[in-house]
């Protein structure tokens, strides 16, 4: 239950400690010497504004340090790529309009007049704090803001009265659902991908497995409000699917890959830094900003340096500086694009272990050798029907057991979902390079055609949903 949690609050403004539910603590801006075991949950109020800004990384990596955090990083997402008053003004039909501006805090508005529509926006927007403003047509703006714009405009009631409302919400989300077996299930694919995750060869075979229990599966390429209730789950076969992973979240569906996990796995910062704090064997890195000096960049790293962009993908945005002159150059360019980046020490290796994963187990083990004359996996500058190096799939009974340890204590930190991780050895060290969502199921390269193992666990994963 929430009420009996203990609830660290995070914000710029100035909140009184004496007016919160027992079980809530203000810390200010949330100093390090301030966590602490006692704490599960933390309640986030600083604003993020742009995708990827320094609030935003505050709130997505307060997830590696509380087993409750409150915006989730997924809202905190969406609020970001969405015209929230446009999206409120489609369902918000016969309220009473006009020039108006008020607070929403937990559902709870600043006017008692607008606590129907407040309630409206908070199931649709779960952000702790928004401002709200009105024109005598519709709602012409909704924003987040932190404790102190509300102390500004003398609003700050509502934020202790939703408080309360807030603490005694039971975390029965989690409600006991009807163990309703799952009948039919999508497999979404982009049929315009040169190197898809499955390929037509390996979704037939899953679909032909699926039969004998009586499941029907279909391949296809939409997925919409036009179709998606003709399913009770949905299988993502292909990458940049966060749209219709949300979609399945917002209707109850299912689904593999789950919306934390896209925004984790596509996250090497927040990766960074989860694997840092759990002790997890990890290349040397750093976050750096560009306030961080090169010098101080090369008294810790010797060249050759790897810098790598946090939110991108399959071996895109990870460069590699043999010098001073390239890495100034390169930092320089990508400054001007991302407020963040992660230097790396260079392992170089003959190949990258990939153990896939679901759940807690393992589903595959495979060698991943890289290019010839290359340093990656992946080579985005040949053919892409010929940029990846050759597979070797290795039984988990014979891969070595201290790496396969390491791959499942990395995967269980990011999620219970679907997951390749990506480790290499080095003179019988093991170091995860990374947790990757939507990884590759191919029959011929991680799997064999009569294999049904994989297939059985993917089914059995739905089912338990």
């Amino acid at each position: 239950m929430l009420s009996k949690m203990k609830w660290l609050i995070s914000s710029s403004g100035r909140i009184d400690n004496n007016r919160l539910p027992k079980d809530f603590f203000f810390a200010g801006p949330l100093v390090k010497e301030k966590k602490s075991k006692q704490y599960a949950g933390i309640l986030n109020l600083h604003v993020s504004k742009d995708y990827l800004d320094y609030n935003y990384y505050k709130i997505l990596l307060d997830e590696i340090d509380y087993v409750y955090c409150f915006p989730k990083i997924d809202d905190v997402f969406e609020c970001l790529s969405n015209n929230l008053a446009e999206n409120i003004n489609k369902v918000a039909v016969n309220y009473i309009w006009g020039e108006a501006k008020f607070y929403v805090c937990f559902g709870t508005a600043s006017s008692e007049f607008f606590d129907d529509l407040a309630k409206l926006i908070y199931r649709k927007i779960n952000l702790p704090i928004l401002k709200v403003e009105t024109n005598e047509y519709c709602i012409s703006n909704i924003e987040p803001c932190d404790f102190d714009e509300l102390e500004k405009a003398d609003a700050t009631e509502c934020f202790y009265i939703g408080l309360e409302t807030f603490n005694k919400i039971s975390e029965k989300k989690h409600k006991e659902k009807a163990q309703a077996s799952i009948s039919s299930l999508a497999v979404l694919i982009d049929n315009k991908d040169p190197r898809p995750p499955s390929s037509r060869e390996t979704l037939e075979a899953f679909k032909n497995y699926a039969k004998t229990l009586g499941i029907s599966v279909d391949v296809i390429d939409e997925f919409s409000d036009n179709n998606s209730n003709n399913y009770d789950a949905l299988f993502l076969r292909r990458v940049n699917a966060y749209e219709f992973s949300l979609m399945c979240k917002e209707k109850d569906i299912p689904v593999i890959d789950e919306t934390h996990s896209i925004l984790r796995c596509n996250n090497k910062i927040y990766q960074h830094n989860l694997f840092v704090t759990h002790n997890i064997s990890y290349p040397k890195s750093l976050n750096i900003r560009s306030e961080n000096k090169i010098e101080d960049i090369e008294r810790l790293f010797e060249y050759p340096i790897v810098i790598k962009v946090p939110h991108l993908s399959y071996s895109v945005g990870v460069f590699r500086c043999d010098n001073n002159v390239e890495l100034r150059n390169l930092l320089s360019k990508l400054f001007k694009k991302y407020e963040f980046l992660l230097v790396q020490e260079f392992l170089i290796s003959s190949f990258d272990w990939r153990v896939g994963i679901l759940d807690g187990i393992v589903l595959y083990v495979c060698k991943y050798f890289l290019q010839t004359d290359y340093w990656k996996i992946i080579n985005h500058n040949v053919d892409k029907q010929n940029h990846s190096a050759n597979i070797e799939r290795v039984s988990a009974s014979h891969a070595p057991s201290k790496m396969l340890n390491l791959a499942l204590t990395a995967s269980n930190y990011l999620g219970r979902g679907l997951f390749g991780v990506d480790i290499k050895e080095i003179d019988g060290q093991f170091f995860v390079m990374e947790v990757n969502d939507c990884p590759d199921i191919n029959i011929g390269d991680e799997i064999v055609r009569d294999e049904t193992f994989i297939w059985e666990q993917l089914l059995h994963w739905f089912q338990r949903q």
